[in-house]
């Protein structure tokens, strides 16, 4: 593990710093300065962990991060938020609200929430649908014809 000069000042201005840096930010300074402190006369992770009040599974991480980012290790890492794909997409409310227009189910007065969700499925507009999204475009509707009736 090679620590330039100017890294190695610049974790320690960030330990000496204490107060200004977040306190996960300020144990991995230390960590990395001890890893480098440490080449010469290696420690086990367990003594080193003992010293600076973690984990060994922090210190190890730790580590590994240098090694994939360098110095900017001390900082969180960036994780990509998660999201889920759209289904109610404007072609797919354009398709909903055409069914929707059409004459209800046999034996029904109008369209209900649940009713349309399948419809939709068995149409193949979408692969899966919830009462909720159809709900949604009903509602959407009525905000702008106020004739629909209720979803159900």
């Amino acid at each position: 593990m090679i620590l330039t000069p100017v890294d190695k000042q610049y974790l320690e201005f960030v330990v000496s710093k204490a107060s200004e840096f977040p306190r996960n930010t300020i144990l991995r300074a230390k960590i990395l300065l001890k890893c480098f402190e440490t080449l010469l006369k290696p420690i086990s992770l367990k003594d080193m962990a003992a010293q600076l009040d973690t984990s060994t599974k922090t210190i190890w991480e730790t580590k590994t991060d240098f090694f994939e980012r360098g110095i900017s290790a001390i900082y969180r890492k960036e994780y990509k938020a998660y999201t889920i794909p759209k289904k109610l997409t404007p072609e797919v409310e354009a398709k909903i609200i055409a069914v929707l227009m059409e004459e209800p189910p046999e034996g029904k007065k109008a369209w209900t929430a649940r009713s349309l969700a399948v419809e939709i499925v068995k149409r193949g507009i979408l692969e899966s649908a919830t009462r909720r999204i159809t709900e949604k475009v009903i509602n959407k509707l009525k905000n702008n014809k106020p004739n629909l009736p209720d979803p159900k």
